[in-house]
């Protein structure tokens, strides 16, 4: 469903035509700059199915009527824009994603169920409030792992996700956050996720001691640590998720070049130090796969072919992390995305939009780089599910 509103600029008056996709999340805020002052306009689209509204947060006022001077902008909270579609009038970003999201969602059809909204099964309704079950779940299982309090959270969890998914299911921590990962992320998780797994699996039945050994160590040394940089990034990234879900689809489609595309909604100034965090999150987490790699090729777990862990630990920097690996595809994937120009950038907050463009630097003095804004956006996704496939791993390796 689209709607159409009309409004201006509350700095400079500039007429607006808005046209917006309506989502499935109930509120759908969207940060729009003026084409005329420059000024950000914040609107939301509020939905209660089969109704949808426009209201103002900030620096708009909403009109009865179009100005035949109004500029048009398309808005969608779940995809992107090609960029002839993005001021067009019969502009409909969905119907280029159908084709796409059928498929992959059609084995999640129950029997005898007549009429799916693919969106129910393919994105996670209210995945912020979701992700707040499934963070409190962590949390308590690590401080204290009280009973009650864990069955109340994971009954809130299933409860939310039962609404939309009636066979969800959920009988602890660990179930409740491989489920909503999986279903967050899904296919590209699958693919990312299945085949390391295999690999460490593997390591378990052809070289147990040693996997004990590595098992002992990273629970002592990174299992802490590390688990505190997932739950903040992923804090992080669903607190901001409508402007990272204009180009998820990309990502969880396995896209490696999405193409020129406009996003509507553009809210940068909270979202321009995420890559630098994701991107240090995923390369701390890369002992994992070097010390798996080390035991797969018969060796110690903390021996690689040419240096001590130690050494990869505290000398390697982060943008060689995956080099140990290189020769394994299954893990070697998970550096797919990885940009050391722009983790400094991000990392650092040497960088900055302007209109569709995002510019960063390297360092102080370091040359200027640039990329669209919808790419950066698909860059974050990119390394956010890698991230969570590793989180899948994690688990399994500190849990067993």
């Amino acid at each position: 469903m689209v709607i159409r509103g009309f409004g201006s600029c509350a700095t400079c008056d500039h007429p607006y035509m808005l046209r917006a996709g309506v989502g499935i999340e109930s509120y759908q805020r969207h940060y729009v700059d003026c084409s005329e002052c420059g000024s950000p306009m914040v609107l939301a689209v509020r939905a209660k199915p089969p109704q949808a509204h426009f209201e103002v947060e900030e620096n708009f006022a909403l009109g009865t009527h179009e100005d035949l001077q109004a500029t048009l902008i398309n808005l969608h909270p779940n995809f992107a824009f090609d960029p002839e579609d993005f001021h067009d009038r019969m502009g409909f970003a969905s119907l280029k994603y159908i084709g796409r999201i059928a498929p992959v969602v059609e084995h999640l059809i129950q029997p005898g169920q007549k009429f799916v909204d693919t969106a129910f099964l393919f994105d996670v309704p209210n995945i912020s409030r979701v992700w707040g079950h499934v963070r409190r779940g962590l949390n308590i299982e690590y401080v204290q792992n009280n009973e009650k309090p864990l069955k109340r959270t994971i009954e809130g969890y299933l409860a939310d996700r039962k609404r939309f998914r009636p066979d969800t299911t959920a009988t602890d921590v660990a179930s409740m956050h491989s489920g909503f990962l999986r279903a967050a992320f899904f296919p590209q998780i699958e693919q990312l996720a299945n085949p390391a797994l295999a690999l460490l699996e593997k390591a378990v039945a052809d070289f147990p001691a040693e996997f004990a050994s590595f098992k002992s160590y990273y629970r002592n040394e990174f299992s802490s640590e590390q688990r505190h940089r997932y739950i903040s990034a992923f804090t992080d990234y669903f607190k901001h998720y409508s402007q990272f879900s204009q180009m998820l689809i990309h990502a969880r489609l396995g896209d490696d070049d999405p193409g020129p595309k406009v996003v509507g909604s553009k809210a940068f100034e909270e979202i321009k130090l995420f890559y630098g965090q994701a991107y240090e999150a995923l390369t701390t987490s890369f002992v994992i796969f070097a010390c798996l790699n080390n035991i797969l090729l018969g060796r110690s777990f903390d021996q690689f072919e040419s240096m001590t862990l130690n050494k990869y630990v505290k000398d390697v920097e982060k943008a060689k992390r995956a080099n140990p690996f290189s020769n394994e595809p299954a893990f070697f994937v998970f550096s797919k995305g990885l940009d050391s120009s722009l983790r400094n950038g991000s990392h650092h907050a040497s960088i900055w939009r302007n209109g569709d463009v995002v510019y960063f630097r390297s360092g102080g003095s370091g040359a200027e780089r640039s990329m669209p804004f919808s790419d950066y956006l698909h860059l974050c996704n990119v390394l956010t599910i890698a991230l969570a496939a590793t989180w899948l791993l994690d688990r399994r390796l500190v849990d067993g």
